[in-house]
């Protein structure tokens, strides 16, 4: 092997070991559910979603999907605006992305003002244009529902043990207060990973 060849793949393997750094798995696991960035701010970073700081502009064009904007009637009866991304794969993983963004009532009002007797959960789909001047809404929570139900193992392997641990029945919450995060696991139904722009105290 002759001083050229010798050097030419020296400088192959450079570029290849500099290559494998730009794609490194680090960016991949920034998108998992455990992994939860702290930004500088003293904010919560969750799938690209900066909560308590992103807005709806930002958030519609996060994922590769086109966003399900609804309004949704909660028990109490207000109202809550969600943007819904189906079948979103992070790092292998398919899920169900819920965004939930914070405004008053008397805005949300504004979008449904000749609609009729309003039940609890019920869901008023919303188009593009009546999102009109809510582009600066701030998203306050993330809602990550897996397609499989994940085990007390995986959780316990991949968050580690929780601050909080609450049984009621067949429905299990979980919180780690420093991840701003309270799983959902359920024995009868779905799971759900709720982040929330706020440290979770208390049972929502």
């Amino acid at each position: 092997m002759n001083r050229t060849t010798i050097l030419l793949l020296l400088i192959g393997s450079a570029v290849l070991v500099i290559g494998l750094s730009r794609y490194s798995p680090v960016e991949m696991d920034s998108e998992t559910p455990w992994s939860v960035v702290h930004t500088p701010d003293n904010h919560i970073n969750a799938f690209g979603i900066i909560l308590g700081k992103s807005n709806l502009k930002t958030a519609l064009n996060s994922f590769s999907r086109q966003a399900q904007n609804m309004l949704l009637v909660d028990s109490n009866q207000n109202l809550k605006l969600l943007s819904l991304f189906k079948g979103i794969t992070f790092d292998g993983l398919i899920a169900d992305i819920e965004l939930v963004y914070d405004l008053p009532q008397s805005r949300l009002q504004q979008l449904i003002p000749q609609h009729p007797p309003l039940s609890s959960l019920q869901k008023i789909s919303i188009t593009d244009a009546q999102l009109g001047d809510l582009q600066d809404a701030i998203v306050s929570t993330l809602i990550y529902r897996p397609s499989v139900d994940y085990t007390e193992e995986m959780v316990l392997q991949r968050f580690g043990y929780p601050d909080i641990r609450e049984d009621t029945g067949t429905l299990h919450r979980w919180v780690y207060k420093d991840m701003h995060l309270q799983i959902y696991l359920d024995d009868n139904g779905a799971d759900r990973l709720v982040y929330t722009a706020s440290t979770p105290d208390s049972i929502l």
